[in-house]
């Protein structure tokens, strides 16, 4: 799919260089507020803004693509005035980069899988005193041999879906137990696995590995982001999975939508493609469960981040008052005295998961019976505010 309008073509590949620029302007916000700093990334909005407007494009999916453009735009500028204290919404702020999500995350917070909960809990009991580090000499000799068969089975998997090419293949690099959680690099198209995806114990004087985590990271960010730059590779610029787009903000949801949507998957892969690796009906029960507790435990740490950023913001702010009033629960409630999982600043970024999995979720159950829905979902990174309307576009155009 190509962009026809020449304007708008020169736009998107003007908008692209933006972001890199903007890139190193949310560098600099993590240091300090520069004032020169927001005036640049301001006028560089400003006139992208002022071009997209006076485009008249005919195509549907020039239109799409400017919608998506001017979405964005929109959203990068109120982020860089928040963050440098010009305005002074945040809720409105969230919105515009994720899409509405309180009301939703409030009802899965209210509705939390206690009874999955438990059951992880004890199930993970048995476990306790047999746990080993992963960076032991002795298991990463293990996780040397594991991890290329859990690469094949993904892969295998992928390319009998037709998610991913025949010829595709990707670097992985097992990762000590200290460093940040598991990511994929598109530019040199690599997953950095934490080694903490790994559960390792010892049972009956052998060391054994619980990789169904590590299955479940690999089909996220493999199935999930890696799949998503191939299929998006030969879209306009702002549309690719690279690293420029990832401060879009708005096409966040999109990604990891698509990303999450994939977890399921790992239950058919274990018993439709050949493997060698060895798991127990203990290990399966153990990511079931966990995928079961997913949405509810997303949405609380969302939840109660967003909570205490409001607290910080207004000291009258009660945590307590509200995790009760949502959750009816005074266990729950005495949670407030916590740590957030994420400062105002990350949280952003972060409820794009919550976000983009009803998104992704709902298209996929709107267009259950269509043969075409996971091409459609894998071709650009749209925003969340668009997705939708190119997905109507692709069943009725392509």
């Amino acid at each position: 799919m190509k962009i026809k309008h020449a304007d708008l073509k020169k736009i998107d590949n003007l908008y692209h260089e933006f972001n890199n620029l903007y890139n190193v302007f949310l560098d600099q916000l993590n240091r300090i507020s520069n004032p020169v700093a927001l005036e640049e990334i301001l006028t560089h909005i400003t006139e992208l803004r002022k071009r997209l407007k006076k485009l008249r494009p005919t195509e549907f999916f020039d239109k799409l693509v400017a919608e998506h453009l001017m979405h964005s735009l929109n959203a990068q500028e109120y982020y860089a005035k928040y963050f440098t204290g010009t305005v002074k919404n945040y809720d409105k702020l969230i919105d515009d980069v994720n899409g509405k999500w309180l009301k939703y995350a409030k009802q899965n917070v209210k509705n939390y899988d206690y009874k999955s909960s438990w059951h992880m809990m004890k199930l993970n009991a048995d476990f306790y005193g047999k746990l080993i580090h992963a960076d032991d000499p002795k298991v990463q000799k293990v996780l040397e041999k594991l991890v290329p068969h859990i690469k094949k089975l993904v892969l295998d998997y992928g390319k009998k879906l037709g998610i991913l090419p025949s010829k595709f293949n990707f670097d992985i690099s097992l990762m000590p137990t200290h460093r940040q959680r598991s990511y994929y690099l598109p530019e040199i198209n690599r997953l950095e696995l934490d080694s903490n995806e790994f559960w390792c114990f010892i049972e009956k004087g052998s060391i054994h590995v619980n990789c169904m985590c590590a299955m479940r990271t690999m089909f996220h960010e493999i199935l999930g982001h890696a799949a998503h730059k191939v299929h998006s590779a030969k879209m306009p610029k702002s549309l690719q999975f690279d690293n420029s787009t990832s401060y879009m903000l708005v096409n966040r949801p999109h990604k990891e939508g698509i990303a999450l949507n994939q977890h399921p998957l790992i239950f058919d892969a274990l018993t439709s493609i050949k493997h060698k690796i060895i798991f127990t009906k203990q290990d399966l029960k153990r990511i079931e469960l966990d995928e079961a507790v997913t949405i509810s435990n997303i949405s609380f740490q969302l939840y109660f981040s967003y909570l205490k950023a409001k607290e910080k913001f207004n000291p009258k702010f009660k945590v307590k008052d509200e995790l009760y009033k949502t959750t009816k629960n005074p266990g729950i409630a005495r949670y407030y005295k916590e740590k957030p999982s994420y400062h105002d600043v990350s949280l952003i970024r972060e409820i794009a998961y919550l976000t983009g999995l009803r998104l992704v979720s709902n298209i996929k159950q709107k267009y259950h019976k269509s043969k075409k829905i996971n091409q459609a979902l894998l071709s650009g990174c749209w925003s969340w505010k668009v997705l939708p309307k190119f997905i109507r576009y692709f069943h009725t155009e392509i």
